[in-house]
């Protein structure tokens, strides 16, 4: 004989209830799920409204894209360093060759400190240019993580369920503006679900005395 009763109870989850909450502080553009919705992990519970988002993806993307531009050969000398380079080496030798005409006193001082100026000018150069296309190759890691940046964040616009379960609350509704690490829903494991009835001495001893339960 099978005996059939509604009763009422709230929900603890305990460490299967998950709290879902915002990472970003946007406005709510959607609220996807209701109360008792069953969802997967994985699914859309809130949108946040990506509009602010999505220009700063743009923003970064076009500043990649510069960066790339400015971007020396990645497996090769540039041609401006190539050239600086045999510069200042053609600058140190001369350097050199004056220095020890000027011990045997063939050169004049003057002569020298010309070649010295030279060889200082053709080093400086060479360095300019080695420490310009270090900082474009930062430049262009700094740029690409913005760009990822900008992706994950605009990722995070849509608010997703972290397990699959039913939920449990909605604390949030559409148009409202939401602060980072605001709670927007609650998802329930089901399956190490706790629930707290509260029910008559009668129905205690029958569900006491019962083999088997169930639940809708």
């Amino acid at each position: 004989m099978q005996s059939k009763s509604i009763l009422s109870g709230k929900i603890q989850g305990g460490r299967s209830e998950v709290p879902v909450v915002a990472k970003l502080p946007l406005k709510i553009l959607s609220v996807d799920v209701e109360v008792g919705d069953e969802v997967q992990a994985g699914q859309v519970l809130v949108s946040l409204d990506p509009t602010d988002v999505a220009q700063k993806v743009r923003q970064a993307e076009a500043a990649l894209a510069m960066a790339e531009a400015m971007l020396p050969p990645a497996t090769e000398e540039s041609a401006a360093a190539q050239g600086a380079r045999l510069a200042n080496e053609s600058a140190q030798a001369d350097l050199k060759r004056i220095e020890e005409l000027h011990k045997e006193g063939a050169v004049p001082d003057q002569t020298l400190e010309q070649v010295r100026a030279k060889a200082a000018g053709a080093e400086a150069q060479y360095k300019n240019i080695l420490d310009k296309e270090q900082a474009a190759r930062a430049q262009h890691d700094q740029a690409a993580a913005a760009v990822e940046l900008a992706h994950s964040q605009l990722a995070e616009t849509a608010i997703t369920a972290p397990i699959s379960g039913v939920v449990s609350a909605v604390p949030v509704q559409a148009g409202e503006m939401v602060a980072a690490g605001t709670p927007v829903a609650m998802v329930v494991d089901m399956d190490e679900v706790v629930i707290n009835i509260n029910v008559s001495e009668k129905t205690y001893h029958i569900l006491k005395r019962a083999r088997k339960l169930r639940y809708n």
